[in-house]
């Protein structure tokens, strides 16, 4: 489940985000637990215009999915998110 904050300014965040591509950033680190993965939903709306293909992403995992099915159910969801 995500957790929006209703009072972030979202656009801000999506903003920063591009700003920082726009200045050379290419790696982006997120985790499925920052905002219970909203953040991964701000990212992925921030990067869906720029080349995919110049863009690191790494996202981690919650240490309670560290089994083989959760690990990979997490990633799958993250995926969705980004």
């Amino acid at each position: 489940m995500t957790t929006r904050d209703k009072s972030n300014d979202d656009q801000k965040d999506i903003e920063a985000i591009r700003y920082a591509i726009d200045a050379g950033l290419t790696t982006i680190d997120t985790a499925e637990m920052y905002a219970g993965g909203y953040s991964e939903t701000l990212l992925g709306e921030a990067i869906k215009n720029y080349e995919r293909e110049k863009l690191f992403l790494s996202s981690k995992v919650r240490g309670d999915n560290c089994s083989y099915a959760a690990t990979k159910n997490a990633c799958n969801n993250s995926l969705k998110r980004l």
